[in-house]
């Protein structure tokens, strides 16, 4: 699912900060909880994000799959051992979420849940829908409908 997919007619593509915000409330929206968030990459916002949630970055290596992790990265990483690794983990584990600020629109995705997307590397000016992305995530179709996205316990 594609939080920024709507023509955005001529206006300027949103903010990876706008973008953070809208995955945020998607989750509180659908009572997605984590207990942990694994950064690929170095990105303040992971820390914003980790903060969102209560929680602390973890580096990749630190992932675990029964605390249900959420996997963030700027973009999908190409040729990366350890990227595929994690989404492995994700997708066979059946728990957790991954999520990329930004995504080439010619590529398929291996994220659940992808910011806004990409050509060449500029975004393409589409807006944020939050209630379209809500609906999507809503879909017995999407990648994370039989996926457990709530963390049991409380966080540490």
């Amino acid at each position: 699912m594609v939080l920024a997919a709507v023509d955005g007619d001529g206006g300027p593509p949103p903010t990876s900060g706008e973008l953070l915000q809208a995955f945020v409330t998607l989750a509180r929206d659908r009572d997605w909880s984590f207990g942990q968030v694994i950064g690929v990459g170095q990105d303040a916002l992971w820390t914003t994000m980790a903060d969102e949630f209560g929680l602390a970055v973890d580096s990749p290596d630190q992932v675990n799959g029964e605390r249900v992790p959420l996997i963030l990265a700027e973009r999908p990483p190409k040729d990366d051992l350890q990227w595929g690794s994690l989404v492995e983990s994700v997708r066979d584990g059946g728990r957790g979420l991954i999520f990329v600020l930004w995504h080439p629109a010619d590529e398929t995705s291996h994220a659940d849940v992808v910011g806004g997307l990409e050509e060449n590397g500029d975004p393409l000016p589409f807006r944020i829908d939050s209630a379209d992305a809500l609906v999507m995530a809503q879909h017995p179709r999407a990648t994370v409908a039989d996926r457990d996205v709530v963390f049991p316990g409380p966080t540490p």
